[in-house]
């Protein structure tokens, strides 16, 4: 157990064992919206092995597909009997320019609001 604890998985092997089984059983579309996970990587320095999943829309990824990516890790690289953190996460550049978007769009529609008032 201490073991799969402490066992270090290099972001490459990661994306190529794991990239292949998501785009085979995607995330189900929220809204219309398709959710698309670009890379994995393991996060350094901690006592539990955590990974980060980097996708589009992680507010829309619920806790079945959580679990079902948790399942596919432990087959994968023997983490019984160890607990797994996964974090899903959106790229710094690709949230601001959601939030940007967004702002605008609450811009425009209080600009258009108070006009309609004058």
């Amino acid at each position: 157990v201490y073991e799969n604890r402490m066992i270090k998985i290099p972001t490459a092997r990661l994306n190529e064992e794991m990239l292949p089984l998501i785009e085979a059983y995607p995330p189900p579309a929220i809204k219309g919206k398709y959710i698309k996970i670009k890379y994995i990587t393991q996060l350094p320095n901690t006592q539990i092995p955590s990974f980060v999943y980097f996708a589009n829309l992680p507010q829309y990824v619920k806790e079945p597909y959580r679990r079902f990516l948790e399942n596919k890790m432990r087959e994968k690289w023997n983490l019984t009997g160890t607990p797994i953190n996964i974090y899903i996460r959106q790229k710094k550049k690709q949230a601001c320019i959601y939030w940007i978007k967004k702002l605008k769009d609450w811009f425009i529609l209080t600009q258009s609001f108070f006009c309609f008032f004058y």
